[in-house]
C-alpha cells in the first residue's frame, strides 16, 4: 500500500467504526431510556458501567502492560468527562424521547467547531461558522423556549453534547498512545464511581427479572459502542468522522416509532434537519478551510 492511499484508507476504517457505533448507541439509548425510567439514571449509568467494565477487563488482563500508560492524567479526564457526559445523556431520555436526547448529544461536532480556535489551535472559517450558527438553530428549535419554559432535561442533554465535544478532542489528542481496552475501562471505572455516588448503586437491588434483557442490551451495546468509538477517532480526525455520529439519531429515531410509538413534532423534526445539515457540513467546511 503506498503512503499517499494510507490516509484514505485510515478514513475509511474510521468511518466504518463510526457508523457502526452509531447503530450500537442508538440500541444502547432506547435501552438506557427503559431503564432509566424504571430503575433511575444514576441505575443506568452505574450498570452499564459495571457491565462494560466486566467485558473488557478479560481484554486488558489478556494483552497485558500498564492500562494507565504515562499520561493517566489524560486518560481519566476522559474518563470523568466522558461518565458525565453519558449521564446527562440518561437524565435526558428519562424525560424525552430517545430520538431527541440523542440528537442533543450529537450536537458535539458543533461544540467541537466553537472550542477549536482554543483548545486545537484551530482557524475558524466563515463556513464553520454559518455551520454552527445553522447547527444551533436547530438546536432553538428542539428546546423550543416560546413555549414558555425551555425542558431542563433538554438543557441537560445539550450540556452532554458539550461535554461528548471535549471526549471528542481529547481522544483526538490521544490517538496513539493507549490501545480503545485502557480507555474503555477506565471510563468505565468512572462511570462506576460517578453512578455510585449519584445513588445508583442502591438501585440495582430493585430491579425485576423482566429489566434483564434490556440491562443486557444496555452494557453490551455501551461497550461495542465505546470500543468502535474509541478505535474510529485513532483511525481519522473528529471533524470529518463525527458527523456520521448523526446515524445515530435516524437509528434511535426507528427505534422509538417501532417500539414506543413516538413521534417528534413538527418544531423538533425541523431541528432535527437543521442540525444535519450544520453537523453535516463539518467535514466540508473543515476540508476547505485546510485546502485554503
Amino acid at each position: 500500500m503506498s503512503k499517499a492511499s494510507t490516509p484514505i484508507s485510515s478514513i475509511a476504517r474510521g468511518s466504518i467504526y463510526m457508523c457502526v457505533a452509531s447503530l450500537s448507541v442508538a440500541f444502547m439509548n432506547v435501552s438506557a431510556k427503559v431503564v432509566s425510567e424504571v430503575a433511575g439514571s444514576m441505575t443506568a449509568l452505574f450498570i452499564r458501567s459495571a457491565i462494560m467494565f466486566l467485558l473488557t477487563l478479560p481484554v486488558a488482563v489478556f494483552a497485558g502492560g500498564s492500562i494507565v500508560g504515562k499520561k493517566p492524567w489524560l486518560l481519566f479526564l476522559r474518563g470523568i468527562i466522558g461518565s458525565a457526559a453519558l449521564a446527562c445523556l440518561f437524565l435526558s431520555l428519562k424525560k424525552l424521547s430517545a430520538a431527541e436526547a440523542t440528537l442533543l448529544r450529537e450536537t458535539a461536532p458543533l461544540f467541537v467547531l466553537l472550542f477549536a480556535p482554543w483548545y486545537l489551535r484551530e482557524t475558524v472559517s466563515r463556513g464553520m461558522v454559518i455551520a454552527t450558527v445553522i447547527g444551533f438553530i436547530g438546536v432553538t428549535f428542539v428546546l423550543k423556549p416560546w413555549s414558555g419554559l425551555i425542558q431542563v432535561p433538554a438543557l441537560i442533554g445539550l450540556l452532554g453534547g458539550i461535554l461528548a465535544a471535549h471526549v471528542m478532542m481529547i481522544l483526538r489528542a490521544m490517538r496513539g498512545m493507549y490501545p480503545p481496552h485502557s480507555i474503555v475501562i477506565t471510563f468505565a471505572i468512572c462511570g462506576m464511581l460517578l453512578g455510585a455516588a449519584g445513588g445508583g448503586f442502591w438501585g440495582v437491588f430493585l430491579i425485576k427479572k423482566e429489566l434483564l434483557p434490556w440491562i443486557a442490551a444496555l452494557g453490551i451495546t455501551g461497550t461495542v459502542y465505546q470500543l468502535l468509538l474509541t478505535s474510529a477517532y485513532r483511525y481519522a480526525p473528529a471533524s470529518i468522522i463525527s458527523p456520521l455520529a448523526l446515524l445515530s439519531v435516524v437509528f434511535a429515531a426507528l427505534a422509538d416509532w417501532i417500539m414506543f410509538g413516538a413521534k417528534p413534532d413538527g418544531y423538533s423534526i425541523f431541528g432535527f434537519v437543521l442540525i444535519a445539515i450544520g453537523v453535516g457540513s463539518v467535514p466540508i467546511v473543515v476540508r476547505g478551510a485546510k485546502a485554503n
